[in-house]
């Protein structure tokens, strides 16, 4: 039988650490863009942070302007000087505009104030003051762009991120920007960092995965190369592996346990060649003397004694020879009167003789058929049994694979329950950013009433809740994540369930299929019991039969046959040689001596002839 193709051990377990690699790698870029996208809402959420206390401040001197305490000149004079002496972060600085892009306050150069900035474009060409107007009046945005950090001609040409927020009373812009070179450092040092971490990684991963496959591979590779020098017919070398203690270990055992019966079954063949040498032997010599019985000569023995075991024969063959001798010898001295019985009851026994035998021969064909029905019938219950095993053995297996995926179920419930622990540390997570979210907004709430003294508070306040924020954030998209897990542990409990169910109902039909072979076993031993004792009764009847047949030919053979029969029984004794101090054998034509004149028939017997019944007291006339 040609073996079916299929992957090696080996390549199933590569294939398995190729998508492994995969998958991390997907995780890996999945967490670098989470990550990068985290660091970018941290940097304009404090850009944000900034704007709107400077714009706390501005609507501060507004609310003068409206309580009356300053006028509106003032009050913009005040903000101006405000958000030109701003800074934040080693140097940043605060600028604003009015909706024709006009500056009306720069933190760097105030020597801008009152020009218009509408239509200048960056290196890139990019609009910054017309994308900072167009953010800032839809709620307040980002916008990135590129400038130079010192202004010249040659100076460095930096990424930079600004937030604009729109002042509406006043028709101003009040916006902040923040060079992006320290997160773009940073960025790539986690992607730097991230590409070592994966690649030391993928080194371990490949270095423990070729150890484990090699783990695997190897033992096996050993163990099918001594399984194919076993069935070469090396039966001398151990079998390695035999002490493990895992699947190889019990593969190995097996293995082992095939090389002892080898060995065993050599054995057992050798002795069979021994016996067989003796056999030959023995064989051999009584060969010989049959050889020698063949030809009549009676007077031989075998004198070479036979290997142990079939000296008995060498006994008994010389004892039946001897017995022979003496058998022939005497039938030899005997022959010459059963010359002269076969005339005398000939004519009354013939009849009864003739139908004995074809009634004897009848009931030998019905007994064969009988005999040929029996076989045929224990060949059909042995047939039925063998079946009958076989359902057991199914069913047996049947309830084992149900056992597994009982146990499957159970495993997948466990990570169910895992799970739901996860989910129940999440949620807790989650309360807890929830509970810092809310101390940074009191925080911020005391700081704005604390006024200029808790600006640094404010905005320290300010981070701490939107790190409240986003850590709320990643709890619930890990719950999600956790969710969709728990849902997929569901719907595979229930296909294993569904599973279990369908081999339940197998082992049942299998139970119900080996119930009717075993009744159907039982019917057919029944049955080959009763054709049996036909079988017997037959036989038996046969018997009867034989030994009536044997009966009326004890009397055929007084008939006139035997008188020829006689003469040539003494011819034929006249070939046998006998040993010294035997019977002698009548040579033929000896009879002539012997008086064959018959005695008169009495009338008793001439009448149990005709009436078919005799007194065994009556042969004695004879």
């Amino acid at each position: 039988m040609k073996p079916t193709r299929g992957l090696r051990i080996g390549v199933r377990i590569y294939s398995i650490i190729i998508v492994s690699i995969f998958a991390s790698a997907a995780l890996a870029f999945t967490m670098y863009d989470i990550t990068v996208r985290n660091i970018y809402s941290m940097r304009e959420a404090h850009l944000r942070d900034v704007v709107d206390s400077s714009a706390s401040l501005v609507a501060a001197l507004n609310q003068d302007v409206i309580d009356g305490k300053k006028t509106l000149e003032q009050a913009q004079a005040e903000a101006v000087d405000l958000l030109q002496k701003v800074r934040y972060d080693n140097g940043n600085y605060l600028f604003a505009f009015d909706y024709d892009t006009t500056v009306k306050a720069h933190g760097r150069s105030p020597d801008q104030v009152g020009a218009r900035k509408g239509g200048a474009l960056d290196p890139n060409g990019v609009d910054v003051y017309g994308s900072l107007l167009k953010a800032a009046q839809g709620g307040g945005g980002v916008v990135f762009y590129a400038t130079q950090r010192t202004g010249g001609e040659n100076s460095e040409l930096l990424a930079k991120m600004s937030f604009s927020r729109a002042f509406t009373p006043w028709g101003w812009v009040i916006a902040t920007g923040s060079y992006i070179e320290d997160i773009e450092a940073q960025i790539a040092n986690i992607r730097m960092r991230a590409y070592i971490a994966f690649g030391i990684g993928l080194l371990c991963l490949g270095v423990v995965s070729w150890f484990i496959a090699r783990s695997v591979t190897g033992p096996i590779n050993k163990l099918n190369a001594r399984m194919r020098s076993l069935t070469q017919g090396d039966s001398s070398s151990e079998i390695p592996f035999v002490q493990k203690a895992d699947e190889i270990g019990e593969m190995a055992r097996s293995v082992e346990t095939f090389r002892q019966d080898i060995r065993h079954g050599a054995g057992l063949e050798r002795e069979a060649a021994r016996r067989k040498a003796e056999q030959e032997v023995a064989v051999s010599e009584l060969a010989r003397g049959l050889k020698l019985l063949a030809t009549g000569d009676l007077s031989s023995q075998l004198k070479d004694p036979f290997p142990d075991g079939y000296e008995a024969l060498r006994s008994d063959f010389n004892g039946a020879v001897n017995k022979l001798a003496d058998l022939i010898g005497t039938i030899s001295e005997t022959s010459v009167s059963l010359e002269h019985r076969g005339e005398e009851i000939s004519s009354s026994a013939e009849v009864v003789a003739r139908s004995s035998i074809e009634s004897a021969a009848s009931l030998e064909e019905a007994a064969a058929a009988i005999e040929e029905l029996t076989s045929s019938v224990k060949l059909a219950a042995k047939g039925a049994s063998e079946a009958n095993v076989i359902a057991t053995e199914a069913r047996g297996n049947a309830a084992q694979s149900g056992e597994v995926v009982r146990r499957a179920v159970t495993a997948m419930g466990a990570i169910e329950n895992s799970s739901g622990k996860i989910a129940q540390i999440m949620d807790v997570i989650d309360d807890i950013a929830f509970q810092t979210n809310l101390l940074a907004l009191n925080a911020g709430i005391e700081a704005a009433r604390a006024g200029e003294s808790g600006r640094g508070f404010a905005v320290v306040a300010s981070e701490v809740r939107a790190l409240a924020q986003r850590s709320s954030e990643a709890a619930r998209e890990i719950n999600v994540l956790i969710t969709e897990s728990s849902n997929h542990v569901k719907e595979g409990v229930s296909l294993v369930n569904e599973a279990g169910v369908s081999l339940d109902q197998i082992s049942g039909s299998v139970a119900k299929i080996a119930s009717h072979i075993s009744d159907i076993a039982t019917s057919a031993n029944e049955q080959s019991a009763g054709v049996s004792e036909i079988n017997t009764s037959v036989a038996h009847l046969d018997r009867t039969t034989q030994d009536n047949s044997a009966k009326f030919q004890h009397t055929l053979d007084s008939s006139r046959s035997m008188t020829q029969e006689a003469v040539s029984l003494r011819r034929a004794l006249g070939q046998f040689k006998l040993a010294r101090g035997t019977a002698k054998v009548v040579p033929f034509g000896a009879a002539a001596q012997v008086s064959t004149k018959p005695k008169p028939v009495s009338k008793a017997v001439n009448a149990s002839v005709a009436t078919g019944t005799h007194n065994t007291d009556t042969w004695e006339d004879f």
